[in-house]
């Protein structure tokens, strides 16, 4: 038996991938991995990373802006910064999907979707010497306040204001270089259809998703396990993506078309 450090579902592969991801000796692999992300506007993230920072689950609490799997910072030679709000499911993007209104919405990940925007929203309006990430107030005036709580987010845990709110803050981060991906098993990217989408509400209470699809993106685990293959020598996450694919469990989706696949 090898040694090995392996873990068990959507956060065990996000964590082990990352792991593997952050060891990388070679800069230019940051960007191919950026390569095979596919954003909703059928584009590709034009950035060339030279580092790379990652922290798994931040905890923006249940009544602020819940828990992203986790924030990816890429860092270029001209010190310019783009950061990654990453959600995975292990399944299929439409198995996880709710309508506004129903319980648990915001676990879903059209809602969680909606939620890292809103996140981002308060970051932008965000002083650096407020104890506490709130909304702006127009937000109570749109479809976003009709969840569970009915009223605007807030943040006050001063650790996670301090370590993380204010450090991404000060980073500058805005609609030109955020970027909310999600890893799926879809075949083809989610997000490219007209079904199921997030909605992200201005202060007109209209959905701007057609604007600002280009900050959403879609990557699926055969591609991430293409690119484990080809980089992550002795890595963690390819024996975490093994433990956790099983036929009771979770099956790597290939092309429907490929009649070759046995389980197409």
């Amino acid at each position: 038996m090898k040694n090995n450090f392996l873990m068990w579902g959507e956060r065990g592969l996000v964590t082990t991938f990352l792991l593997d991801l952050s060891s990388l000796k070679t800069p230019s692999n940051f960007s191919n991995f950026l390569e095979i992300i596919e954003l909703a506007d059928g584009k590709k993230i034009n950035f060339k990373p030279q580092k790379i920072k990652c922290i798994v689950e931040p905890d923006f609490g249940n009544k602020g802006f819940g828990h992203p799997d986790a924030l990816i910072l890429f860092e270029n030679t001209d010190q310019e910064k783009i950061l990654i709000f990453f959600e995975a499911k292990i399944k299929t993007y439409n198995q996880y999907n709710k309508n506004r209104g129903e319980e648990k919405f915001n676990s879903s990940i059209n809602g969680q979707l909606e939620l890292n925007h809103r996140l981002t929203i308060a970051l932008s309006k965000f002083a650096s010497g407020n104890g506490i990430l709130k909304e702006p107030s127009w937000i109570a005036k749109t479809d976003y306040i009709n969840e569970r709580y009915k009223e605007l987010r807030i943040l006050k845990d001063k650790k996670v204001i301090e370590k993380i709110v204010k450090p991404i803050v000060d980073l500058k981060i805005n609609n030109r270089n955020y970027y909310h991906i999600i890893l799926t098993n879809d075949y083809t990217n989610p997000l490219l259809t007209e079904k199921n989408l997030p909605q992200l509400f201005d202060e007109n209470n209209k959905d701007r998703w057609s604007d600002l699809k280009t900050n959403f993106g879609w990557i699926n685990f055969k591609n991430l396990k293409q690119f484990a293959e080809k980089y992550f020598e002795n890595g963690e996450f390819l024996d975490t993506l093994d433990l956790n694919s099983d036929p009771l469990r979770y099956v790597i989706v290939e092309d429907p078309n490929n009649s070759e696949n046995p389980s197409a």
